[in-house]
């Protein structure tokens, strides 16, 4: 589970029942957040249950800080200062939080949940149950990926996303989650001076930067504190000899070099991203680990150029025969690799008739669909971005087998995915287009000038169980 995704499946796969109304509101809180970004994450979830919110000023967090919890940093601080130990990092920075604005801590990597009856007023109403991501740093052995809060005014406790959810929606409607929360899964178990891992491989980007002044040895500390609050990363290590910092980072997130120089670019850091030898240098130096799976700038643009090959597996022969059945818009041929391929449960839940009308009407939107990259290489998941024949939009499928003994396919996971391509390469578009202009058909309604589409919506479910999360969309 990753970041803001993560914490959507958290509730949307686990709690299917319709009397559970979901909004959704894109923050931008990082560099990298824009719209585009939150258009692109904005079509995961074809859930009507699902309301999504896009809102450039932050309303939304500085009207929850501002108006429900004018405490909350001071709250977060309180708790911090009596769970952490001594000699943690953060009680030596400079925590002034008492006088800092609303305006200028909007909450964020937060949701709020919502008994019937709760009325939305000039301002939002306060929740039953609050759970708030305080720190990320990664999937650990136990199962925790961050310090949250349940609650501003109960002490803070290492948890994930999925398992602090499960807890409020559990109390929130009575009812126990229909599938198990799944946690993040350990990336590293190892030694913490090397990127061991037990129990195999992991696949991790590795990113290598070049930061001005490592020298001092306070701001080789201060810039590696700051790399290891972004999500997605596995371990941040500074070498002030060579002004180097190396990330490990899990390869199923968005953290890339340039997000990441960015990043450090607005907290006062001049970077940028090291060069191939440099890269070389440090690949040698972690390669004996032998756990984790790295590459440099140039394998990695190779790999992506060229990754198009279905691997030998359960999971590239699965998505290699839907693709060919797909393309041959044929309804006998869909249907072949739909009794043989199909798991039973699957068959079970949706007849056959209904999933030859689908294939009738995405063939007719899509024609054929053509592979750019096949990524993920293990047994029982497999993604493949393809761009479509009619309009050329790109679309990510990910493709969900069951465990052994039947490894057959549960579900297919579809969602836009904005394809960054020259202009005479788009297709059925003009010079002119937009990056937004690939997504515009995702439902994201603007907040932009006020919350009151918010506010209506919340209000016009007054009978139902509300869910309300304000997420960075990167």
């Amino acid at each position: 589970m990753h970041g803001a995704r993560g914490v959507l499946e958290s509730v949307v796969q686990a709690y299917p029942q319709t009397d559970v109304d979901i909004h959704v509101v894109w923050v931008p809180m990082l560099g990298s957040d824009n719209e585009s970004a939150a258009r692109e994450i904005s079509g995961m979830f074809d859930d009507p249950r699902v309301h999504q919110y896009w809102d450039p000023k932050r309303r939304s967090g500085t009207s929850y800080s501002a108006h429900v919890f004018p405490t909350y940093l001071m709250d977060i601080r309180k708790g911090l200062d009596a769970t952490l130990p001594g000699d943690h990092w953060w009680r030596e920075m400079k925590r002034d939080w008492k006088d800092v604005k609303p305006e200028n801590a909007p909450l964020w990597d937060v949701a709020f949940l919502y008994d019937p009856g709760a009325k939305w007023d000039e301002h939002p109403p306060a929740p039953r149950d609050t759970v708030k991501q305080v720190f990320f740093y990664g999937p650990q052995s136990d199962g925790s990926s961050g310090m949250f809060f349940a609650g501003f005014k109960k002490p803070p406790l290492d948890s994930d996303w999925a398992v602090e959810l499960a807890k409020a929606m559990t109390k929130l409607t009575g009812r126990k989650p229909k599938t198990p929360p799944k946690k993040e899964t350990a990336l590293s178990s190892g030694p913490s001076e090397g990127p061991g891992c037990e129990g195999g491989a992991v696949r991790a980007k590795l990113l290598v930067l070049e930061v001005r002044g490592l020298a001092d040895g306070s701001t080789a500390d201060d810039v590696t504190r700051a790399l290891g609050a972004i999500k997605g990363v596995m371990r941040a290590t500074a070498d002030a000899d060579s002004n180097l910092v190396q990330l490990l980072v899990d390869a199923g997130s968005s953290v890339t070099a340039e997000r990441t120089v960015e990043f450090l670019g607005l907290a006062g850091y001049e970077a940028k991203e090291a060069s191939a030898e440099q890269y070389d240098q440090v690949t040698s130096a972690l390669a004996s680990g032998g756990a984790i799976v790295i590459r440099n700038p140039a394998d990695r643009q190779a790999d992506e150029a060229r990754d198009t090959e279905f691997p030998e597996t359960t999971a590239g022969r699965l998505a290699s025969a839907f693709i060919e059945a797909f393309n041959s818009g044929d309804d006998k041929v869909m249907r072949k690799f739909e009794e043989e391929h199909r798991a039973e449960s699957a068959l079970k839940s949706r007849p056959m008739s209904e999933r030859l009308e689908l294939y009738h009407s995405l063939f007719g939107d899509w024609g054929r669909v053509s592979v750019l990259q096949v990524a993920g290489h293990g047994d029982r998941e497999i993604t493949v971005t393809v761009r479509t024949e009619k309009d050329g939009q790109g679309l990510e499928m990910v493709f969900d087998l069951e465990e052994a003994p039947s490894k057959k396919l549960n579900q297919i996971r579809i969602m836009p995915k904005f394809l960054d391509l020259d202009a005479d390469e788009r297709v059925g578009t003009n010079s002119d287009s937009s990056p937004s202009d690939s997504t515009s058909s995702v439902e994201l309604t603007s907040l932009a000038k006020s919350l009151e589409p918010l506010r209506a919506h919340f209000n016009a479910n007054k009978k139902k169980h509300r869910f309300v999360a304000l997420l960075s969309p990167t």
